[in-house]
């Protein structure tokens, strides 16, 4: 926890940074007019390259963005080396995984009320 701490102000010039590539990686999909499932599914894997923290090594308390870590750790040690940190990876896929599903889920519920009151003459 000393990592986090220690190096804050990096973190959050990260964050920062990496909001503005999520937002380009929302751009990279311009010719959506209206998204759908496969679009959501798209933003989903980008959130979670651009924004699951991995430990720089396995059982290492220093921490970087996974992306970076399994491409230093791949062009270094290889591909083998790069497995501790594919229960990161899960992990953020299936809480993003659940929030994409509830938000849809909140989404469809939505629409079904608003064409009901539509059709009821509301």
């Amino acid at each position: 926890m000393d990592s986090v701490i220690t190096y804050g102000q990096f973190w959050l010039l990260y964050l920062v940074s990496a909001l503005v590539a999520y937002w380009c990686w929302g751009k990279l999909l311009f010719w959506v007019k209206t998204p759908g499932v496969g679009y959501y599914l798209f933003s989903l894997i980008g959130a979670v390259l651009i924004f699951t923290p991995v430990p720089i090594e396995q059982g290492s308390m220093y921490w970087a963005p996974g992306f970076l870590v399994v491409a230093f750790t791949f062009l270094i040690s290889g591909p083998e080396s790069i497995n501790y940190c594919i229960p990161w990876f899960a992990a953020a896929l299936a809480i993003g995984a659940v929030v994409l599903g509830v938000g849809l889920l909140v989404s469809l519920i939505r629409m079904k009320d608003v064409s009901d009151d539509s059709e009821a003459g509301v």
